[in-house]
């Protein structure tokens, strides 16, 4: 009989017989097959947050996994964007006090910045 070690959905760990997996001298060769059917909980998607001040993204690097959003705040004084620089994305102009969210899907690093302020950078890693 072959024992499993699943992590459930609440994050506790369950050890026990699992008596679909049984294994046999005869069916051991398909034993590492087993454990790749073996269902594991998704990750939900993050919500990260990029404040806008002082004229600058903090932070201006960020590291997220895929299907993770990310909101920038506008917490500064003049009105931003965050412009993707592939064109791919834009909020459109950002007056103080607002908000707007993004959600990555794709891996590589997402290049942005302020098309009103161009020295104003940031990235976001999707890995």
């Amino acid at each position: 009989m072959m024992v499993l070690r699943a992590t459930t959905a609440l994050g506790s760990r369950k050890t026990g017989a699992c008596p679909m997996l049984m294994i046999t001298r005869r069916s051991a060769v398909l034993a590492p097959l087993a454990a790749v059917f073996v269902p594991t909980p998704a990750r939900s998607a993050l919500r990260h947050e990029v404040v806008i001040r002082n004229m600058a993204f903090q932070p201006a690097s960020l590291s997220i996994r895929p299907g993770d959003s990310v909101t920038w705040v506008n917490r500064g004084l003049s009105r931003h964007t965050v412009t993707g620089t592939q064109g791919r994305w834009n909020t459109g102009v950002l007056p103080p006090g607002s908000a707007a969210t993004v959600t990555f899907t794709e891996l590589g690093t997402h290049a942005y910045f302020c098309s009103i302020h161009p020295s104003m950078k940031g990235r976001i890693i999707v890995n």
